[in-house]
């Protein structure tokens, strides 16, 4: 006997009540009867769980995307909160999905199977760089610390993600 797969009927609702659920679930709206707003470093990791990740974007125009979203869902937020949380308190994670992203720590092992995957594909890539980095670690240990202005590059770059 084979198994069957059920699936549930189907729902249907308005884009209104869609809108509204997306609204509230994203921590975008309080409503009377709601939690108080998450607070603090622990309103921070809150929020992350429940978004299930806050994709990082390092580019500083107003704030940096992460910061903003969080500063949107968390009372009395500060941007040194993420960094309390990734880098003291090492309760949420920095991951390289398609783009960076932080994750709680308990959804690192989630990643793994992306990290053998990226392991693999970049092998070539990093024996065809042995002798280089080989080169740069005997400068700096002879040298002492150095700026990349010290070393000089004859390649040619695309204008892409050389």
């Amino acid at each position: 006997m084979t198994a069957r797969l059920v699936l549930e009927p189907e729902i249907r609702v308005s884009r209104e009540a869609a809108r509204r659920f997306l609204i509230r679930r994203g921590l975008l709206q309080r409503c009377p009867g709601d939690e108080p707003a998450p607070a603090g470093t622990g309103g921070a990791l809150h929020v992350v769980r429940r978004l299930e990740y806050v994709q990082v974007d390092p580019m500083l125009v107003l704030e940096r995307s992460h910061d903003l979203v969080l500063a949107a869902r968390v009372e009395d937020y500060r941007p040194g909160i993420l960094d309390t949380l990734l880098y003291r308190e090492r309760k949420l994670v920095e991951v390289l999905a398609r783009n960076r992203l932080i994750v709680p720590v308990e959804d690192y092992p989630l990643f793994s199977v992306r990290f053998a995957d990226t392991e693999r594909e970049n092998r070539s890539r990093v024996a065809e760089l042995e002798p280089v980095m080989e080169r740069v670690l005997r400068r700096i240990e002879a040298e002492g610390p150095l700026s990349s202005l010290d070393f000089e590059d004859k390649a040619t770059l695309s204008g892409w993600w050389d």
